[in-house]
């Protein structure tokens, strides 16, 4: 028994030895400058969208025929570019790839942790060159696409720094990237919002995009940050300004990366059978239904069911949950994910049920016959 304990000390001993020589060796080290552009389909055709900043002096979209916009979430990607992530990485972009030429999307949503920058994992830490690979492809599909940060994206044992990624996301190397920092002044980057404009070029909506991709303290150990309270209050002045501007409440969606409380919330609700929350579908495929939400419910929801602006919420982060229900009046789903990568220990890259992405399909017709959106989910199985 002795021997035992012994051998299991001395096995768990050299496996934390190891962990601690691969961060030194590839701490720093810097990924190759990967270009998987060649990889999108040639023939494909990219819809037709204006972009163009409006009255309001907000970034824009509209589409040149009358029809549907269909915005594409792909979540968790986790992009490693690094010498023990070559295959996954291909396996997730041909995903990005199957996905955008199945639903020729007019907008595309990264919705955070589109890299993974853990040396110990990937063998890089370089996450600015990991988002340039992934962009590379993003870009050569000549549709508009942003993204909001996961709080994997410019961690504390990445290379880059936030400001630094959100230095090279709004420069002209980037033709389609609709992304910017957003307002100083409030919490995290990336802040910013797209006003969609229906074909007869009447205001159709607005969708918003959050960084809460931060941590309580340093690391993921200490706990996830809900929505701050600054950009609560930038959420319900665009909210509130919008709606007296076009003489109505306004509809509104929002993308943010890690759950808010509002969906552990949500699913007990409907677990429990209480007729505030509506099951549509999915399911909590976390260990014993997991939800990595904050702790506390910060001031956002309360102020998005307040207000009665926003239809839909979209996040990611819990790789292997993919439900969405409709809580208290707003939807809540979760995108579902591509990552071969991050959930190692889960053997994420032999599951196959989790894996796709995520329609919002708003109406911008000028028939008003039609609801005013719908929400789907894909699964890459069932397309490739």
């Amino acid at each position: 028994m002795t021997n035992r304990k012994t051998t299991k000390l001395l096995a768990a001993f050299l496996c934390i030895l190891m962990c601690m020589v691969s961060l030194f060796v590839f701490s720093g080290c810097t990924g190759k400058e990967v270009d998987y552009s060649n990889m999108a389909n040639q023939n494909y055709y990219p819809s037709t969208v204006e972009v163009f900043t409006d009255e309001l002096g907000e970034v824009s979209i509209k589409l040149k025929e009358d029809r549907n916009l269909k915005v594409l979430q792909l979540t968790d990607i986790h992009i490693g570019n690094g010498p023990f992530t070559v295959k996954k990485d291909k396996k997730a972009i041909s995903a990005i790839c199957s996905l955008i030429e199945h639903v020729v999307p007019d907008l595309i949503v990264l919705s955070g942790d589109m890299v993974f920058p853990v040396s110990v994992i990937t063998g890089s830490n370089d996450n600015l060159a990991a988002l340039k690979a992934l962009t590379s492809l993003i870009e050569a599909y000549k549709t508009p696409w942003t993204l909001c940060f996961g709080n994997h994206d410019a961690e504390s044992m990445a290379k880059f720094s936030k400001s630094e990624i959100c230095n090279y996301l709004e420069s002209d190397e980037l033709e389609y990237c609709l992304f910017n920092r957003g307002p100083s002044e409030l919490d995290g980057m990336g802040n910013h919002l797209i006003n969609v404009y229906n074909f007869d070029n009447s205001f159709n909506s607005t969708i918003f995009f959050f960084d809460n991709g931060m941590y309580l303290g340093e690391t993921q150990l200490s706990g996830y940050q809900e929505i701050t309270e600054s950009q609560t209050n930038w959420y319900r002045e665009k909210v509130e300004n919008f709606s007296v501007y076009y003489g109505k409440t306004i509809d509104s969606y929002v993308y943010y990366h890690v759950p808010g409380k509002e969906y552990e919330l949500g699913w007990e609700s409907y677990k429990n059978g209480l007729e505030d929350s509506t099951y549509f579908f999915g399911q909590a495929g976390e260990k014993n239904e997991r939800i990595s939400c904050p702790s506390e419910l910060g001031t956002f929801f309360p102020t998005v069911v307040e207000l009665g602006s926003t239809k839909a919420i979209f996040c990611g982060h819990d790789h292997l949950n993919d439900f969405s229900i409709e809580y208290k009046g707003v939807r809540l789903t979760y995108g579902k994910s591509i990552d071969y990568t991050a959930y190692v220990f889960q053997g994420i890259a032999n599951k196959t049920e989790q894996r796709g992405g995520t329609v919002l399909s708003i109406n911008t017709s000028t028939s008003q016959a039609e609801e005013k959106f719908s929400i789907s989910s894909i699964k890459l199985e069932d397309i490739v």
